[in-house]
């Protein structure tokens, strides 16, 4: 009786079939949203490129690249994805009123931050996450929070150092308390190295040209005494 109730060969063919249509079907249903969000974010991409080339395009092709991302985002979501948003958001904030601006630095915020929590390890998105925050004026331990990651993820990014030294500077001491300050004076090191006037003059604009100084070691006498216009956070 048992004999009976086992597959016959045509049986087996019929059960593979099935399974590879199963299969097919299975994959075809993942790859989609992949292929539709690629074709959609199709139109976007010269305008990102062009932003990450120092020459953002108009502010109609930025809008168009921003709508264009969202609906590739509906499709499937991505941090990379995000990541391009914000930075769309960021070259807009440069164009507009105070208002606008702040706008666009809140939105740029929310895509960083939808951004890295899908895809964390990004010193880039860290460090405009940080300098965002910090156009806004959120609390300090927020955007010190920001810069320690962006420094973890990133520790010898030297295009960043700049951007992190002068956060660094306008945050001394709450930063060398969170992050300490061995991190610190790595950081400053490299953006001397990188770019010593924009260094210098972060320095001068915080009043901290003694942090500075100390950090940079040898170079020290390249640091001018600190100027009583220098500001602090």
């Amino acid at each position: 009786m048992a004999a009976h109730l086992e597959p016959t060969t045509r049986d087996r063919r019929r059960l593979r079939g099935a399974a590879a249509i199963l299969i097919g079907a299975a994959l075809l249903a993942l790859a989609l949203p992949i292929a539709v969000a690629s074709l959609a974010w199709l139109p976007a991409r010269p305008a990102v490129e062009e932003i990450r080339r120092g020459s953002p395009p108009s502010t109609v092709r930025l809008r168009h690249s921003i709508a264009t991302e969202r609906m590739a985002l509906r499709w499937r979501e991505d941090g990379h994805g995000r990541f391009r948003l914000a930075l769309a958001h960021l070259a807009l904030a440069g164009r507009a009123g105070v208002a606008g601006a702040n706008r666009h630095l809140q939105a740029a915020e929310r895509e960083l931050v939808r951004g890295l929590s899908l895809a964390p390890a990004n010193a880039q998105a860290w460090t405009r996450l940080a300098l965002v925050r910090y156009r806004l004026s959120r609390p300090a331990p927020t955007i010190v929070e920001a810069l320690d990651l962006s420094i973890r993820t990133g520790p010898t990014e030297r295009g960043l150092a700049p951007a992190r030294a002068e956060l660094i500077l306008r945050l001394w001491p709450l930063a060398a308390r969170r992050i300490g300050r061995s991190a610190l004076d790595r950081q400053l090191r490299l953006a001397w190295q990188v770019d010593r006037a924009f260094t210098t003059a972060a320095a001068q604009a915080s009043g901290r040209a003694d942090v500075l100084r100390r950090a940079v070691g040898a170079g020290a006498g390249a640091v001018p005494p600190q100027s009583q216009a220098g500001r602090r956070r």
